[in-house]
């Protein structure tokens, strides 16, 4: 499973009241990514990536 998938499909990711495929939710996120709106981050420690917002 890739970055994008794992991160839409955690325990505890709110895309509020509709229902929303994987597809479409995985295209948001790259979307956010490619227009700066979220980033990759990674935990060379824990060996983690995890998809942040930008603020």
């Amino acid at each position: 499973m890739g970055i994008i998938e794992e991160f839409v499909t955690r325990e505890g990711t709110e895309y509020g009241d509709s229902e929303i495929s994987l597809e479409m939710k995985c295209q948001q996120v790259r979307q956010q990514l490619r227009d700066d709106e979220a980033f990759i981050t990674f935990d060379e420690e824990l060996q983690t990536c995890s998809i942040s917002p930008a603020n």
